[in-house]
C-alpha cells in the first residue's frame, strides 16, 4: 500500500490503495465474524459521527484485550454499523477517508485519499466498550476532528 505524507502529517492513499485497504478490511471483518455465512454471537450496533455528521463510509474494529482472540469489525455505512462477536472488553478503532483537498470533481486522474478520523480514535484510540451477553449492545461514537479545550 503506497502512502504519501499529506497535509498535517496525514497519510494520503491512492484510489487503488484505498480499494485494497477496504477489501482487506472486508475480508478481515468477514473472517472475524466466523465464517461469512450466518455469523453467530453477540450483536453490537451503533452510530458513528464526525463533527456531528454521520460518517458516510468507514470501518470500525473491536479489539479484545487478549491479543490471542481475534478482533471483530464491520464497515460503517451512512453512520451505522453492526458487529457480531464475542462478549468482553474491547478497544475501538474507527477509520474513514475522503478525497484529498484540491481533488477535482469529477476526478481527472488517480484520486488521493486522506484519513479524516484523528489518530486518537484509530491508531492511538482511547475508545473502549464492553460487549455484554445477552445485550443489547448499542454504542454511539461522537468523534471530533479537533481537540476541544
Amino acid at each position: 500500500m503506497s502512502e504519501q505524507a499529506g497535509r498535517g502529517g496525514r497519510a494520503r492513499w491512492s484510489h487503488t490503495a484505498r480499494r485494497r485497504w477496504a477489501a482487506g478490511v472486508g475480508v478481515a471483518v468477514c473472517l472475524a465474524a466466523v465464517g461469512c455465512g450466518r455469523p453467530t454471537g453477540v450483536v453490537s450496533t451503533g452510530t458513528v459521527t464526525l463533527d456531528g455528521k454521520p460518517v458516510s463510509t468507514g470501518a470500525i474494529v473491536f479489539k479484545p484485550e487478549d491479543k490471542s482472540v481475534a478482533a471483530e469489525g464491520s464497515m460503517i455505512e451512512a453512520g451505522r454499523f453492526r458487529i457480531v462477536g464475542k462478549p468482553g472488553k474491547r478497544r475501538v478503532e474507527i477509520s474513514a477517508s475522503a478525497p484529498a483537498p484540491g481533488t477535482p470533481d469529477p476526478p481527472t486522474g488517480p484520486v488521493q485519499f486522506v484519513e479524516i478520523v484523528p489518530p486518537r480514535y484509530n491508531t492511538k484510540s482511547t475508545l473502549a466498550v464492553e460487549v455484554k451477553e445477552p445485550g443489547p449492545n448499542t454504542f454511539t461514537f461522537e468523534l471530533e476532528s479537533s481537540v476541544k479545550r
